[in-house]
């Protein structure tokens, strides 16, 4: 759980609870590879296909690799039971309705989100987890060879070989 910590500056002089957690070691890449290829699957846009390289197609004829199905209620069961493995009983506490701060991958995805129009534009960018699920599942949602017409080239941060990693980052 939270261990309480002092923060000198930021809370005026009260405790504060925090939760720190990290899964140094198990990046996105660990995680989709902990994933089943049905929980992977679903974690793609319909129709982006892979050929188990991380590469991506938008042809339905993949060998050894997977197509999207768009389905992130089982990509998040996915992710939930591959993190799982890690926490070693500690566990991460539910953000929703508090103040969280995400690093990394999930600033890449939002601003993804946010050109994609899932997300509303804000100075500074901060969403809820409910606004970041609901983008998730509205990425997760588009056919991949919409998505990609749609968007590829335009976010600097998203290279057009990770347009259809974009719902699996959300989510993780």
């Amino acid at each position: 759980g939270a261990v309480p910590v002092f923060l000198p500056g930021n809370t005026g002089g009260r405790d504060a609870k925090v939760f720190s957690h990290s899964h140094l070691g198990f990046g996105n890449k660990q995680a989709m590879a902990a994933l089943t290829p049905l929980e992977l699957s679903a974690c793609l846009p319909s129709g982006a296909c892979t050929n188990g390289a991380w590469d991506l197609t938008i042809s339905g004829s993949v060998t050894d690799g997977f197509c999207g199905t768009g389905k992130p209620v089982v990509c998040e069961a996915g992710i939930a039971r591959a993190l799982g493995k890690f926490d070693h009983g500690v566990g991460q506490p539910a953000v929703q309705g508090r103040r969280f701060i995400g690093m990394s991958l999930l600033f890449y995805a939002v601003n993804f989100a946010r050109l994609a129009g899932h997300l509303p534009p804000r100075a500074p960018p901060r969403y809820t987890a409910s606004e970041l699920t609901a983008a998730a599942h509205a990425l997760c949602a588009e056919p991949y060879a919409a998505l990609f017409d749609r968007l590829k080239g335009r976010d600097p941060l998203t290279p057009d070989g990770a347009v259809a990693w974009r719902c699996f980052d959300l989510l993780y």
